[in-house]
């Protein structure tokens, strides 16, 4: 590509640039005469521009280079800055010692001698450290030295920042073999242009098209590309559970691959994360392309019944153009078909900083949706049955254990009342009917009956939620690039 640079041009210049701005630090503070008794400053100040220029050093060769880089070549570019920079420095102390403060060595052996003596140490033993300390000055060792330590702390920086990731983005798809070429570089394009450090994570749900063979070429020319391609079918929450577990990402951005979603809409979402603090940020997408009788309406009325249940005041739960806190999506665990809930499972989790925006909405380019009017039926039922989990997933005894009680009481009080009643009236000489032809002894026993497995049914859902281990409900067949 003719916008890529080399690793050794970019060691070179900014190896210049960090060796220059480490000059200028030291002139700096000789002119102002700290250079003798406070010198850790200079150290501190020089450190502190090298974590910057390495980091800049690396971000500008994934910018200019389609992010073609692995945390090797990261660690190979912050060492390289680190070693031209500490050669500029040799030059320059040689030239500083010869020059410009000749009696500079001098004055700091004297310094010392000083330190040495306070300390009550024999004349034997400041002599023998005076020789040693001249040893270790010499340029070729003091050279030496320099560079080891340049190496060493140009590789932690670098080590550190190759590992830094901005945005993961995670992408689950089902047939959309004609779409994924076009995403990827609308993507690309977007990233490189805000100059984010990023991620695509493709997660291939069973497709019986060739999407994962377009996967496949794709990441031959970019290590952005991650790949996950399931057994088969799953579904889209499973989809993207498998996602959330590789995105490095501080923040983690998920969209449909039919090209509906829009890549532009990314750095706004980014930045409403970053600088804004929310946990999640769900897009809203008011203006739509679908069919109004289809999906437009059954949306409406989803959304609708959503915000009431939920208590968030979100517009468009379905919308799969949505951002996170890394930190969130570790955390949710998604399900079924839960997809859809994730504001609501991230808001059960304890993350309540949730906000919306609204997301440009594309007319589909390529095949026809996957889904169809089932999608609002299952939304309804998982949205009953987040609800419950909401208020008793962690303690199922609360809600079977408390009812099973009641009914068992109501049963056998009922049962009692019965009883006492078919006494009193033998007792009296009155005629008194079998307590089996008593539709309330029916009614009593069914009640004891459904109380006992209900509170058996609470018991049993405490023990399987201290039992169960944690296990993924889908089979991946292919990974790629991790």
């Amino acid at each position: 590509m003719e916008n890529q640079v080399s690793s050794k041009s970019t060691m070179l210049n900014y190896g210049l640039l960090l060796g220059v701005a480490s000059i200028f630090i030291n002139l700096a503070a000789y002119a102002l005469g700290i250079h003798l008794d406070q010198d850790w400053r200079i150290g501190t100040l020089g450190f502190l521009a090298m974590i910057v220029i390495i980091v800049l050093g690396i971000r500008n060769f994934k910018s200019v280079n389609n992010n073609l880089i692995t945390w090797g070549q990261s660690v190979k570019i912050g060492v390289g800055i680190a070693i031209v920079s500490a050669l500029l420095g040799i030059i320059y102390n040689l030239i500083f010692m010869n020059f410009i403060e000749p009696e500079f060595m001098n004055q700091m052996m004297e310094k010392q001698v000083v330190a040495w003596e306070e300390l009550n140490m024999t004349e034997e033993q400041i002599e023998a450290s005076k020789s040693m300390m001249e040893t270790f000055s010499s340029p070729g060792i003091t050279s030496a030295i320099g560079i080891v330590a340049a190496a060493f702390f140009g590789f932690v920086i670098s080590a550190i920042a190759g590992a830094i990731m901005d945005i993961s983005v995670v992408i689950p798809l089902f047939n959309e073999e004609e779409s994924l070429k076009e995403l990827y570089d609308w993507i690309a394009s977007m990233m490189q242009s805000n100059q984010f450090l990023y991620e695509v994570i493709f997660i291939d749900d069973g497709s019986t098209d060739t999407s994962w063979e377009v996967i496949e070429e794709i990441s031959k020319t970019t290590s952005t590309v991650k790949g996950i391609r399931f057994q088969k079918n799953y579904g889209k929450s499973q989809a993207l559970d498998a996602g959330f577990q590789i995105a490095a990402g501080n923040v983690v951005i998920t969209m449909d691959a039919d090209l509906q979603d829009s890549p532009d809409e990314i750095p706004g979402l980014y930045k409403l994360i970053t600088d804004e603090n929310f946990d999640l940020v769900s897009g809203w997408k008011k203006k739509r392309y679908d069919n109004i009788i289809a999906k437009n309406i059954p949306s409406k009325l989803f959304n609708w019944a959503a915000r009431k249940t939920s208590g968030l005041q979100l517009h468009d739960f379905n919308c799969g153009l949505k951002a996170y806190k890394n930190e969130v999506i570790k955390t949710v665990k998604v399900r079924g078909e839960m997809h859809r809930y994730i504001p609501v499972l991230a808001k059960n989790k304890g993350f309540l900083n949730i906000g919306e925006k609204i997301v440009q909405h594309q007319a589909r380019k390529y095949g026809e949706t996957k889904f169809g009017m089932s999608r609002f039926i299952n939304g309804f039922l998982d949205l009953i049955t987040i609800s419950f989990l909401s208020k008793f997933g962690k303690r199922p005894m609360h809600f079977f254990g408390l009812w099973g009680t009641l009914m068992f009481i109501f049963g056998l009080f009922s049962a009692g009342y019965l009883g006492v009643t078919k006494l009193y009236k033998l007792s009296q000489g009155m005629k008194a009917i079998l307590i089996t032809d008593n539709p309330w002894f029916y009614i009593a026993m069914v009640s004891m009956i459904l109380g006992t497995q209900l509170f058996l049914a609470g018991f049993l859902g405490e023990l399987i939620l201290k039992t169960k281990e944690a296990e993924n409900y889908y089979t991946i067949k292919e990974k790629l690039n991790y």
